[in-house]
This record gives C-alpha cells, structure tokens and sequence, in this order.
C-alpha cells in the first residue's frame, strides 16, 4: 500500500531521514517505532503529503505522490484518515456532529444519508450513548473513540494513529490498542499504521514494526523477529537500557 524507496530530507544542516526504504503491506497494521528525534513524525507527513523528500521516492497504492500538484494533493489526502494524540475534536460540536464533520466539508450527502452513515460507524465503535454529548463531557478513551470515529466516517484507505495511548493509564491503553485491531478487523482493505513509543502496543498489536535509528530503517520486522533479534541496537530499545551503542541524543 506504501512504499519509501530510498527518501532523504533535511532541514538546514540536519539531515533527518537518511536513506529510509520500506514497504507498508495492504490491510495490515504497522507501527513506526524509534526514540525521539529519529523521523517518525517526518516519515507521516511525506505520507499525507505534507512534506516533499529531498530525494528518494513515496509510494500510495503504486503511485508517486512525491510529484503531485497541491489539487492532487488534495485528493490523495480524502483517502486517509488520522486520530489525533489528543482526538483534536471540536468543543463546542457533539459527539455526532464532529463525526459528521467530514462528510459535510467534502460531500453533498442528504441528510439522511448522511445520518445513515454516521450512525453506521457509531454503531460499529459502540458510542451510541454519546452522540448528543460535547467533548468535555467525555472520558479519555471516549475521546479517542469518537476519534477514531471521524477518522473512519470517509472510508479511508490508510488511517494514521499518531502516538494514540501517550500519556494514558494502562487500561486506557490496552483499550486502544484492541480498538486499533478492531478496526483492522472490521475493514479489511484497511491498512493501519501507528507512531508510538508503546514497545508493548507495538509487539502485542503489529503485524510489522519499523525501528528508525539515526534516520535510516534499523529493523523492519514481525513482532517475533523483533523480540528475537539479536542486534546489540534492538536489545537496548526493548530493554530500555541507557547503556549500550545507542547513542541517546
């Protein structure tokens, strides 16, 4: 569904991916994982097309997007829905009306059709006891819920988590995570890929883990390879180890 073959970029003076090539298969769950700093954040936005490489090439579904005009751009961007760290819903809309959102920007739906659809991924997230609520009467994981709801209502093809269970407690977590491999389940053409540094999510939840390291590609690998591996710089990260080659800043 993705695929970087041998993407650079810089900024200034400081190169921040290197020389980065993977592929991301159709309908599976990837998780690009690395200490701060190492490109994951940078690594997302050449996928949404906010960022252009310096050199290199970025692949959606076979075709460049590293060429394309902003119009183009545009179009490309409907095909991927994004859950927020924070959710990032609208305060003063409901829990139906944030979901809504979406397709009322960049539809023509009528109203029941529309209702129709919001009320289908409602249904399918089990938020129906919401919709009437605003965001600051919802929960944490509600949030994240009603999230992930908007980020579905256009039927994406790529949805991006970005660091979705930062900061939470481990049953906030460990909800998330199971909501990540819902979803997948529910749509199987989805392709799911998450920015964390949640070792635990990654192993328990991905089909794929990408380990970015000194802007190159360290470890692409199944959860197993990855906890098998013997590379002195994988067994410093799971262990979480401050002494070892990985240089920490």
């Amino acid at each position: 569904m993705i695929e970087f073959k041998n993407v650079k970029k810089s900024f200034g003076e400081r190169t921040i991916l290197q020389d980065v090539s993977f592929k991301i298969p159709k309908g599976s769950i990837s998780f690009i994982i690395g200490k701060s700093g190492e490109g994951k954040s940078v690594t997302i936005k050449h996928i949404i097309g906010l960022l252009k490489p310096d050199s290199g090439e970025v692949f959606f579904d076979n075709k460049d997007i590293t060429s394309l005009e902003e119009e183009s751009l545009l179009e490309h961007r409907k095909r991927i829905g994004m859950l927020f760290q924070h959710a990032a819903l609208f305060d003063s809309l409901t829990v139906y009306e944030n979901i809504a959102f979406p397709l009322r920007v960049h539809t023509k739906l009528k109203e029941n059709e529309l209702n129709d659809k919001v009320m289908e991924v409602i249904s399918a997230l089990q938020i129906e006891e919401y919709i009437q609520k605003l965001p600051a009467e919802l929960s944490t994981g509600e949030k994240k819920r009603v999230g992930l709801a908007r980020a579905l209502i256009t039927k994406p093809q790529v949805i991006l988590y970005d660091e979705p269970t930062t900061g939470m407690d481990p049953l906030i977590c460990e909800m998330i995570d199971k909501l990540i491999v819902q979803v997948n389940d529910q749509n199987k053409d989805l392709t799911s890929i998450v920015i964390s540094h949640d070792l635990k999510a990654a192993l328990d939840t991905a089909h794929q883990i990408i380990m970015l390291y000194q802007g190159r590609v360290h470890l692409s690998a199944s959860p197993k390879e990855f906890l098998s591996s013997k590379d002195p710089i994988v067994r410093q990260f799971l262990s979480g180890d401050a002494n070892g080659p990985m240089k920490l800043a």
